[in-house]
């Protein structure tokens, strides 16, 4: 299982990580890669065939040289995550701790498969990571 996490922040990242590593090392070798912005995220998607795909919306960074506000910095990831599932067909997994009236319905319409809060338990993440590979081929 090839995986792609999206987000600059290493201890998240280390820990969903070690979530997955736990509960899908029995079904072969499970491959990382990370990711920081948008372009970066669209950019090794067209080059690594993914099984899953994890955006930590918030915390991925934006393009160029001026941050934009946060719509359009959350906006860029929506759209990401659109793409993503439009092109590749692969689970996407949305975890976010920026939370406004709407936004998980957003996320949900963008094609994301599991939308979940920051903080989140753990054992609920791997269950829900779990039903969106129950499809998918093993390696």
């Amino acid at each position: 299982m090839t995986v792609l996490i999206a987000n600059h922040e290493p201890p998240l990242s280390d820990l969903l990580r070690q979530v997955l590593e736990r509960r899908f090392s029995k079904r072969g070798p499970v491959r990382f890669y990370y990711c920081h912005s948008v372009g970066d995220v669209r950019s090794v998607a067209s080059w690594i065939g993914f099984d899953l795909f994890i955006l930590v919306v918030n915390n991925v960074f934006w393009e160029g040289d001026e941050p934009p506000d946060l719509p359009r910095r959350i906006g860029a990831v929506v759209a990401c995550i659109d793409e993503l599932k439009r092109t590749y067909g692969k689970p996407v997994v949305a975890v976010s701790g920026y939370w406004a009236r709407g936004f998980g319905y957003r996320l949900e319409a963008a094609g994301a498969d599991v939308v979940l809060s920051l903080p989140f338990e753990l054992e609920v993440f791997g269950d829900l990571v779990a039903a969106c590979l129950e499809g998918l081929p093993s390696d």
